[in-house]
Order: C-alpha cells, then sequence, then structure tokens
C-alpha cells in the first residue's frame, strides 16, 4: 500500500513537473488549421528561439512554395500571440494536453484557429551550400539547394521578377525540387541582401547578365551535370530569360517560365491599364479604354523618348478627373518610378522568342491583369512555332492572379442557397506545382539514389 502511494505521488510530481514545462515554453512543432465558416486551411508552426526572443514560422502547404521569415511572437500567462497573413493570432494555451486554440484579425465570420503539439515531419535530406560568384564588379550571394544524394544533378537558375527581390522567395520551391533530385540556385538579385550593385541603376540586360554569369558559375561544379541545367524566369524574369537564352555560353535543357511576357515592355504596360480596369468591377465605355491607352501610349512615349512631357502633364491633370485615372499611370516628375523603370528596360522579347528551339514550360494566370493570358499567349505561341520549337507547352490557370495564386473568397457550389457557398482560403493555383514539377521530371535525367 505504501509502494503504490509512492508510485502515485512520483507520477502526480511528474505530470506535475510536465504540465510546467509545457506552460513555461512553447517551443516546438505545432500543425493545426484555420477555420473560417466551416472552411478549413491547414498550418505549421514552428516556435523557436532566436538571440532570446520567441519567434514563429508558419508554412501553409496550401501555397506550397511559400517559405516566409519567421515572426515576432509572444508568451504569457498562458496566451500565445503572433502575426499572420490575415491578422494577429490570439491563443490561449492548454499546457497539459498541449493544444491552443484562439482568433486571427476581426474578420466576420470571425477566423478561428487551432493548434496541437506533434512530431515534426520527416524531411528528405537536402544540402544547402552559400556561394558567390561575379559578374563583372558586382557579387551575387546565393545558396545552392542540391539533393543529399551523389550527383551529378539536374539543375535550374532562378531568376526574379521586377523590384528588389532576395532568394528567399525561391527557397521552398527549390526544396521541393532537392526532394526529387534537382538542384536549384538561387541568388538574391544585385543591390539587394547580400548581393553588391545598384539594383535602381540596373536594367534587363544587367540583370541577364547576371542570370548568364549564374549559369556559368553552376556550370563549373563537381555536383552538377552541365548538360542538364534550364533556367526558370518569373514575371520580368521571362524577359531575362528570352534574353538569356540568346546569349548563353551554357547550352539550355529547359525554360520555364512562370507569367513571363511575350509583349513588349512598352505594350505590356499599356496593357497593365486596360486590364485592370476590367477586372475592377466598373462598366467602362468603349471611349474610356481608348482614353486610357491613349494616355498610356503617351506615358511610354516620353519613357522611351524623353520627349512630349508636357503633353503627358496635361494629359495627367485631365487623367485625374476621370473614373479610369486610379488605373493608370499619373507622373508627377520625368523621374517618375515606372518611367524611369520603362527608360531602363526597352525590350521587345519578340525576335529572341522566335529563336528559342530549347524545351519551354509557359504558365499563366488565367484573372492575371500585370501579364493578361489574353495578350501574351498566342504570341508566344506564335514566336516559339515560328523557331521550329517541337518541345512546348503553355497552360493557364483560371482565376489565378500574377502570383498564380487563388486569393481569398466566397465560392458558390451549385445553387443560390447560402449553403451551397463556401470559404476558399488563399491558395496556390490547383495544379501549378504539379504542372511544373511533372513536366520538369520528364525533361531531365535525375539519378537515383543506390
Amino acid at each position: 500500500m505504501k509502494k503504490n502511494y509512492l508510485h502515485s505521488a512520483l507520477l502526480i510530481f511528474l505530470l506535475a513537473l510536465c504540465a510546467r514545462g509545457a506552460e513555461d515554453s512553447i517551443e516546438g512543432h505545432w500543425q493545426g488549421a484555420l477555420v473560417r465558416d466551416g472552411a478549413v486551411q491547414v498550418i505549421m508552426v514552428d516556435f523557436f528561439k532566436d538571440a532570446g526572443a520567441l519567434k514563429a514560422r508558419i508554412k501553409t502547404p496550401d501555397l506550397v512554395t511559400a517559405e516566409p521569415p519567421p515572426v515576432p511572437a509572444g508568451f504569457e500567462s498562458g496566451k500565445v500571440q503572433f502575426e499572420t497573413a490575415y491578422g494577429k493570432a490570439t491563443l490561449t494555451l492548454d499546457p497539459a494536453m498541449g493544444e491552443m486554440r484562439g482568433t486571427v484579425g476581426e474578420m466576420t465570420p470571425p477566423v478561428l484557429i487551432h493548434l496541437k503539439r506533434a512530431f515534426k515531419p520527416f524531411e528528405i535530406p537536402i544540402l544547402s551550400e552559400e556561394v558567390q560568384f561575379r559578374n563583372r564588379d558586382v557579387t551575387l550571394s546565393g545558396t545552392i539547394v542540391m539533393p543529399a544524394t551523389p550527383g551529378p544533378h539536374p539543375a535550374v537558375v532562378w531568376i526574379h521578377g521586377r523590384g528588389k527581390a532576395a532568394r528567399g522567395g525561391f527557397r521552398g520551391f527549390a526544396r521541393l525540387l532537392a526532394e526529387r533530385g534537382i538542384a536549384s540556385l538561387i541568388y538574391d538579385k544585385r543591390g539587394v541582401g547580400k548581393s553588391t550593385g545598384d539594383h535602381d541603376k540596373s536594367g534587363m540586360y544587367d540583370f541577364a547578365g547576371d542570370a548568364l554569369a549564374a549559369l556559368e558559375f553552376l556550370a563549373m561544379r563537381p555536383e552538377i551535370d552541365r548538360k542538364q541545367i534550364g533556367i526558370h524566369g518569373t514575371s520580368a524574369g521571362g524577359w531575362v530569360a528570352a534574353i538569356v537564352a540568346g546569349r548563353t555560353k551554357i547550352p539550355l535543357a529547359f525554360i520555364i517560365t512562370n507569367v513571363g511576357p511575350a509583349d513588349s515592355v512598352r505594350d505590356q504596360q499599356v496593357h497593365v491599364a486596360e486590364y485592370s480596369m476590367r477586372q475592377s468591377g466598373i462598366n467602362f465605355t468603349p471611349e474610356e479604354y481608348a482614353a486610357a491607352a491613349a494616355h498610356m501610349n503617351l506615358v511610354e512615349d516620353f519613357a522611351y523618348t524623353g520627349k512630349g512631357w508636357e503633353a503627358l502633364s496635361a494629359s495627367t491633370v485631365r487623367a485625374k478627373q476621370t473614373r479610369w485615372g486610379r488605373f493608370v499611370d499619373l507622373p508627377e516628375s520625368e523621374n517618375y518610378e515606372d518611367i524611369v523603370w520603362v527608360r531602363l528596360n526597352q525590350y521587345d522579347p519578340g525576335p529572341d522568342l522566335k529563336k528559342i528551339t530549347v524545351p519551354f514550360l509557359a504558365l499563366y494566370g488565367g484573372s492575371d491583369y500585370v501579364v493578361p493570358p489574353e495578350e501574351n499567349v498566342k504570341k508566344l505561341e506564335r514566336y516559339l512555332t515560328e523557331a521550329g520549337n517541337r518541345d512546348f507547352k503553355i497552360v493557364v490557370f483560371e482565376g489565378a492572379d500574377h502570383g498564380l495564386t487563388i486569393q481569398s473568397q466566397l465560392r458558390r457550389m451549385g445553387g443560390e442557397r447560402a449553403d451551397q457557398y463556401y470559404w476558399l482560403w488563399r491558395k496556390r493555383a490547383p495544379g501549378a506545382v504539379e504542372t511544373t514539377i511533372d513536366w520538369l521530371l520528364r525533361h531531365v535525367n535525375v539519378k537515383r539514389a543506390s
């Protein structure tokens, strides 16, 4: 009897210690979901300490390639808080059961969140190596992400779109490929992160030079099969990819573009205004579309030639009084951001695309007003056909935006009754990642581990 009492007391003491330990720390891996109006989005949250501060790293499988940076987290008196894409999450912890639940943001209907402590999923081993390479006086800093198996491996050089982008935007996809036997070189654009150079004074040909340097650097690596290196260009990176294809000394095994324009820079800028007007829900007249296009052509004329500022200024004043004015560029000075950008990037990909004969995969978003498929798909198809390219595939994903993402929305299933609507969480366009990986695996030879 005394022995049983001692065992019980010890058990209670150990449970109390475990509960106290759980209450004192939430560090570790948690899995759960966001729930809104019955619809679920699975999330995984890792809580950890960084320089003594509690952080949270949130992964959303629906977004697949996203690997966002950690965010600050708070834990005090059983309450947990951290920021999400939908607002601040505030949860109450049940330390004994290893569960927490609460709400996110201030949406109506509310967003609920429920997390449980869990074993961290097994991750296929991959290798990451920090590297540097040079394009003349510019040093590019990046990461090679590759399988933890003997090479040489096929590889992808990832090319950013417009804007000051760092390598982290490609890290999630690079990991997916490495797990399937394909290496990646991801790098910070010049003037961004750890790369040197002046981003704001650089144009498309400068960024193409950086990508060419990346190809040459990767081809020298013994872990990489130099006969199986290709490029992936996102958005304006599609223009860069076309330049690279015509100038590389390293024969390309494939090209993939993600919402890459076949339009010239000039036409693309004009089309952004037209298609953003179309998607606005405003019933614009043909005359209004024509007026917006005329104004945008004045913007492009000035960007290309430096002439016509007085006409453009007068048009800007008039445009501000119209319904369509908020959908066009309204430059207040000759150094307006988009004018400077176009001046640095006067390019038409047509001549370069007409020479590409290597396997080519192009993905577009059906609701993308930045690179509208209506203006780019047929043009790209015509250019590649004229090149004699017999291995290209163009896919448009219905409802996807310029990020190949489906935004959160209320969706109807069938009729008009309230119970036939559901909340759709933001997600990667269904099939976009699978299409890319399946196509790529059919165009390279992956070395299997023995």
